[in-house]
């Protein structure tokens, strides 16, 4: 092996740059009268610039003139650039910078192995300029001229920099045969993270709403700031459009969106949703989240904002807020106001504000909590006012021998204020409240045979709340919900999330937790727990990597009173997956004027390595809450490296507000890295169930 290392110097415009060239080869010889280095066998070439590599070229053979300047490459090549792309060719001309020069008969693979092909290319600095280009991100077999699917152009250039292919009389190929045609295309790679252009188009069409065509356009302000407006063409509508701004300042983040569509002869529908949240400052965190819309079916019906819901069906509810956090060592305060939309909007509450404050150190810890909601036409008066206040203190001790106990006790005063209209009169009453609890757990760590752990954590709390029974009688609306249904609970006061909830008289608590792990994966996880009169509980098994079961509930169905229940199971083997879930919920109020009872279940089939077939559908078993089949279909797929397509029908008897019981086809396909297009009549409340069921 013989190794010879050559240093050039070499001016560009009026800033040095110094390069080295080290050539390692079987074979070397040097012609002194035409100045022309030859290296012979497995050649290497690495090219570096102030001690850092640029390019990597290997070659059978290489010519190098010293007084041209002329590096030439014969047989099979590969030149390695610095920004990751990978070119290859039977015969490279290029300039001693290796930055400029001619390829025939070239390959460039990207990154994520996508290939550009040519059969003349040449290369300036950062600009690929290509003659009978095509590109495709398709796997190539040998068996088969063209791949899946690619686009052709007479002429393309490829920027390095920018990470773009632009393409001159571009062409859309299946399978070599011509589908699409544009006299000018540009699309970026994937390693592009942000790029002003059209996106993605939208389309959607029912029964209601007509066909909905959307073509968004992103623009990238700066590296901070972009925007994406959608305008849509409906022939229902008079006018249809949608816009998203974001920034991301230094110390927080800002999204703004929304929409607006006009009807003749009907109501202006429109939605915002704006989102700040601040971060990196000294003590303190601004938060707002504001989401209001003309009617909370609007986001439902037309595509303007995706809404996930999984695979059970629930009533939608928008939540605003806006709040300020002030924290340190020994404290914590904030302050938030809340607004929330519900189906009954003309009694939805509106709090401000709700303000918390903590304090604590080694020996003592006290809180308070001020809260005044207002509620509009609440039954029997037509307004109701709430005034709420509580002090308390709260203290933590972990014993030596590992035991936790935690006190807490706090004194409030809840104030109502309701007027009615017809008499003219007003009444105001206070309640005072008082609440107790003493907590006591005990976790344990401990080694099982066979490569086990167990994590086993029991708990007890005693909890006392008393305040006048007339008191109650002011509970009329539960819709100001800041949690949902939760198994981990059991212990607090106030157990469901409502506001105006207020639970009475004395109650112990009781439960335990264990976590079972197999190395670093757990195995078993449940909650177990009764409080009062309900049970409480969750069950988490993974006895294989095929097998999921899932499980919560409020009261224990079959053995008692079942206030809240959810199950769900998912099992793969081999070419088959299956997944079912159920949920049960009894609790009613006047936001929910009616029980929840459903199940829904997934069924998939690999047919082959890329086609599947899934079937899915959703029953409803409250009879008063609809018809029995709430949703089903099934769907086709084909997804390969570089192409999906997935074709179905379904059929849905959802009914709610303006929302209307549909039926019809589903059609989406996407190219890797060009976009996708789909069309269904099916409105947005079911489409999570399809990307759900089909991943």
């Amino acid at each position: 092996m013989v190794f010879i290392s050559l240093l050039f110097a070499f001016l560009k415009f009026i800033c040095p740059v110094v390069a080295e060239i080290s050539i390692d080869a079987q074979k070397i010889s040097y012609n002194s009268s035409e100045g022309i280095i030859t290296a012979y066998g497995e050649v290497v070439i690495t090219q570096t610039e102030k001690g850092v590599k640029k390019r990597r070229l290997t070659t059978e053979k290489i010519e190098y003139n010293r007084k041209s300047g002329k590096i030439r490459l014969y047989g099979k090549s590969i030149l390695r650039e610095e920004t990751g792309e990978i070119v290859k060719a039977n015969n490279i001309e290029l300039d001693d910078k290796m930055k400029t020069g001619i390829i025939k008969a070239l390959s460039i693979v990207l990154k994520d192995k996508a290939r550009i092909k040519a059969m003349k290319g040449e290369k300036k600095e950062e600009l690929y300029s290509l003659s009978e280009a095509s590109y495709s991100p398709c796997y190539e077999s040998k068996n088969c001229k063209f791949p899946l699917w690619d686009v052709y152009a007479d002429n393309a250039v490829y920027d390095t920099k920018n990470k773009t292919i632009i393409y001159h009389n571009a062409k859309l190929r299946i399978k070599g045969q011509t589908v699409l045609y544009t006299p000018y295309f540009s699309h970026p790679s994937f390693e592009v993270k942000r790029k002003s252009g059209f996106v993605t188009p939208i389309i959607h069409s029912n029964n209601d709403t007509g066909a909905i065509v959307g073509i968004p356009y992103f623009f990238a302000i700066s590296d901070s700031k972009n925007l994406k407006i959608t305008p849509f063409v409906n022939f229902k509508s008079m006018g249809f459009i949608s816009g998203e701004y974001s920034e991301a300042f230094t110390n927080g983040d800002l999204t703004f969106g929304a929409s607006i569509l006009a009807k003749k002869g009907k109501k202006t529908r429109w939605h915002i949703n704006t989102t700040y949240k601040s971060y990196n400052l000294d003590n303190k965190r601004f938060i707002i989240d504001i989401n209001r819309a003309s009617d909370v079916t609007y986001l439902i019906k037309y595509p303007v904002n995706k809404q996930y819901t999984g695979s059970i069906l629930r009533r939608k509810s928008l939540t605003s807020k806006i709040g300020v956090e002030f924290f340190d060592s020994n404290y914590f305060f904030d302050m938030k106001s809340y607004l929330f939309q519900t189906p009954q909007r003309e009694t939805a509450p509106f709090i401000l504000p709700k303000a918390n404050f903590q304090y604590d150190n080694d020996t003592i810890s006290f809180s308070s909590d001020v809260l005044c909601l207002k509620r509009d036409k609440q039954d029997p008066c037509d307004e109701l006012l709430r005034f709420s206040n509580k002090l308390g203190v709260h203290k933590e001790y972990i014993s030596k021998t590992g035991v936790l106990f935690n006190i807490k006790s706090y004194g409030g005063i809840d104030t109502y204020h309701s007027s009615f209209d017809d008499s003219k009169t007003k009444i105001s009453k206070s309640f005072p409240i008082l609440e107790n609890t003493a907590e006591c757990s005990y976790p344990i760590y401990s080694e099982i045979s066979g490569g086990y752990s167990s994590i086993f954590a029991p708990k007890i709390s005693v909890s006392s709340i008393r305040t006048w029974n007339k008191r109650q009688k002011f509970e009329l609306n539960e819709d100001s919900v800041l949690g949902d249904f939760n198994d981990l609970n059991l212990y607090e006061l106030n157990r469901y999330g409502g506001i105006d909830k207020l639970e009475q008289k004395e109650r112990i608590s009781c439960g335990v937790e264990d976590s079972i792990y197999r190395g670093n994966k757990r195995f078993l996880n449940f909650f177990i727990g009764r409080s009062k009169s309900e049970n409480f509980g969750r069950i988490v098994v993974s006895p294989s990597d095929y097998l999921r079961i899932r499980t919560r509930f409020v009261g224990i169905p079959l053995i008692n009173k079942s206030e809240a229940f959810e199950f769900g199971s998912t099992y793969k083997f081999k070419k088959l997956s299956f997944d079912v879930s159920y949920f049960g919920d009894k609790r009613k109020n006047k936001y929910r004027e009616f029980s929840l009872s459903q199940i829904g279940y997934s069924a998939a089939y690999q047919v082959t390595q890329y086609w599947s077939i899934t079937y899915s559908q959703i029953f409803n078993l409250q009879r008063k809450a609809g018809h029995k089949n709430l949703s089903r279909g099934i769907y086709v797929r084909y997804m390969d490296e570089c192409f999906e397509f997935v074709i179905g029908v379904y059929k849905s008897k959802y009914k709610e507000g303006d929302l209307k019981p549909k039926s019809g086809l589903v059609l989406a396909f996407s190219f890797k890295n060009l976009g996708s297009l789909s069309q269904s009549s099916r409105k947005s409340e079911y489409q999570p169930i399809i990307s759900r069921a089909l991943s």
